[in-house]
């Protein structure tokens, strides 16, 4: 049988202003923000606390992808510049230096650009009094009775 879950507490105009500015705040200061939202004001407040979680999971997703990314970007420069070094130079192409260049910086933008999107949506949410959804919520509903 499935458990059934309490209903998620209303959280207070201060909960709510808490985890706004904290989403607010995490554009900047990515990991710092929710930690600070998490360990101040998250001991008494698990509204507080699941939005600090989420803002930390969104973070890291985002961290990963750009990790990935950078592997890639890596690995490709490697195989490349010994390319370049065994031809004695003359494989040496500046349309594809400013082709890759181009095509990370927009990855970073697009990336950014969604980061900063999905923040100014959790900013929304957090002032309506909206509780994320997602496993650590759920453990928060069942933790409500």
């Amino acid at each position: 049988m499935e458990k059934t879950l309490a209903p998620l507490p209303v959280a207070t105009k201060s909960e709510r202003l808490t985890a706004a500015l904290m989403h607010g705040a995490s554009i900047f200061f990515p990991l710092i923000a929710p930690a600070i939202g998490y360990l101040i004001p998250g001991a008494s407040s698990k509204y507080v606390r699941a939005h600090s979680v989420q803002a930390v999971l969104d973070v890291l997703v985002f961290k990963v992808i750009s990790f990935v990314v950078f592997i890639i970007s890596l690995i490709h420069t490697i195989v490349t510049a010994v390319g370049i070094y065994n031809s004695d130079g003359a494989s040496f192409d500046w349309k594809a230096l400013l082709a890759k260049i181009a095509i990370l910086l927009g990855i970073t933008a697009v990336l950014w650009i969604i980061n900063l999107v999905l923040s100014l949506k959790q900013i929304s949410q957090a002032n309506r009094g909206v509780w994320p959804n997602g496993y650590f919520t759920k453990n928060l509903r069942s933790d409500a009775s």
